[in-house]
Formats: structure tokens, sequence, C-alpha cells
């Protein structure tokens, strides 16, 4: 698994703390996690499905810049709408919509205002959908806690 140092990956930290702020560059976690992954089968293309996931999320975040902030202001699902375009079949992207008053079809209607998606390989959609998911779990985590920590004060 690649691993990012956590020099390497100060977008994943919380500016106040510099503690981690996601599970991808959670030191004292990912050894556990290479363990785990290492024990999955691998996939003979590219290694296991798991380890490509985090990969692509770490890649959204050095080289899109896609960091936790950008991500908190995503509060209309649009993390997970990219992802499930990204997951859907690239023919049922194309299926007619036009009732949704969204778009023409499903893949029009279900992208977020202004989003460009880049597809390509089926099994690298799968990643980048898979990534998605994880930066709206990590979105909802942050969120949940914010809240958490905003009603104890």
């Amino acid at each position: 698994m690649t691993h990012y140092p956590d020099s390497a990956c100060e977008a994943h930290r919380d500016v106040t703390t510099s503690e981690p702020v996601c599970i991808i560059c959670m030191s004292n976690e990912i050894d556990e996690l290479e363990a785990r992954l290492a024990a999955l089968p691998a996939s003979p293309k590219t290694g296991s499905a798991l380890t490509d996931i985090a990969a692509e999320r770490c890649r959204q975040v050095e080289s899109e810049g896609w960091i936790p902030t950008h991500d908190d202001d995503h509060v209309n699902d649009e993390l997970p709408a990219m992802a499930s375009l990204y997951a859907m079949p690239a023919a049922v992207r194309d299926w007619p919509a036009e009732s949704t008053g969204y778009g023409d079809t499903f893949g029009e209607a279900i992208l977020p205002h202004g989003w460009q998606p880049k597809f390509g390989d089926r099994r690298r959609e799968l990643v980048k959908a898979g990534a998605l998911i994880v930066a709206e779990i990590e979105r909802i985590d942050r969120a949940t806690l914010a809240a958490e920590q905003k009603g104890a004060a």
C-alpha cells in the first residue's frame, strides 16, 4: 500500500490541532489497516481494491486539492451523487430522465452542478466512487463531531 508520510499529507490534518482528520492518514491505525489489506486477496492487475480506494482518496486530496474543509462545503449530497454517477453502469447514464427536470439522461440528472466527471476504465470509475464515498463518510463524521462539541460547550 502506498502510504503518504504524515509530512506529505498536511491537507488531512486539522489546522488547529494538527491531528489527523481522515482514516487514510491516521498513523496510529495505518499499520493495522495495511496488515488487514495485505491479508485480502489481491487483484491480479493493481492490488487490493481497498488499497486502491485509499490511494485514490489521498490522490484526490493531494493532487486535486479536495481537502476536508473543501469537502465540508458540500452539504447537499454532491459527493455521494458524484460517487453514484461513477458507480452507475455507463449504459444507465444514458437512460432518458427528462421527467426529472434535472437533465435529459440519468447521468445528467445526478451530476452535481458545475462538476465534470472523468470517465474511463470501469474499474477506475468504481475506485473513484469508493473514494468519494469515503470522503462523504469523513465529512459526515466531522460534522457530527463538530455538532457534539458545540452541544457540549
